[in-house]
């Protein structure tokens, strides 16, 4: 390429964000990574445990997903969700006894929102804890382990589904509710809300 050439190839990618991310690699679903990259894309496509050992079909999805989107000009978020819903039908064609896959899409654009509010979680999650007394904190730890074993995981456990997690927990504090003080009440009313 001429130097001229190569500045302008430059100039039309530098400082534009990514339209699709995606990660044809494992355990790259997570709050973690989304939270890393939503400056550099809007959209991001990952799994959140293992990618099948032939990894993405190139050729027939993620063709098929960037010529639809330069023909008919699709968001990037509704690309990404198409991604995803041709990666799962095509391995339906490869799964070897009903083994399943995941992967998602996430809008990066709403990454900040989510920043926030998980922040807020983990906020009131570490203030109940802290400031009710022994027989609620042992409660709550509970509540939080059962949560989690009781949650969708990933990769031997050490990932879990944020979403599932959240619900499991609320029905947990629903519970211990019933069995605490008016003051306890309230952090884990809050806690939930």
């Amino acid at each position: 390429w001429k130097n001229s050439y190569r500045k302008e190839r430059k100039t039309l990618i530098i400082g534009k964000k990514l339209a699709f991310l995606g990660f044809d690699s494992c355990v790259m679903s997570t709050l973690a990574i989304g939270s890393q990259f939503r400056r550099f894309a809007e959209t991001m496509v990952a799994s959140e445990g293992s990618i099948p050992t032939a990894g993405w079909n190139y050729a027939t999805i993620l063709g098929n997903v960037i010529n639809d989107f330069a023909k008919t000009s699709v968001p990037p978020s509704k690309m990404a969700v198409q991604f995803v819903e041709r990666f799962i039908g095509q391995q339906r064609k490869f799964a070897l006894a009903d083994i399943s896959v995941d992967i998602s899409a996430w809008d990066l654009t709403r990454m900040n929102d989510l920043e926030q509010r998980f922040g807020k979680f983990v906020d009131a999650l570490a203030n109940s804890i802290d400031k009710s007394g022994a027989g609620v904190r042992r409660q709550l730890q509970r509540a939080i382990t059962y949560s989690h074993w009781r949650c969708q995981t990933y990769m031997f456990e050490q990932h879990i589904d944020l979403s599932d997690f959240c619900g499991e927990l609320i029905t947990e504090l629903e519970l211990i509710k019933y069995d605490v003080g008016a003051a306890d009440i309230r952090r884990i009313v809050k806690l939930r809300d």
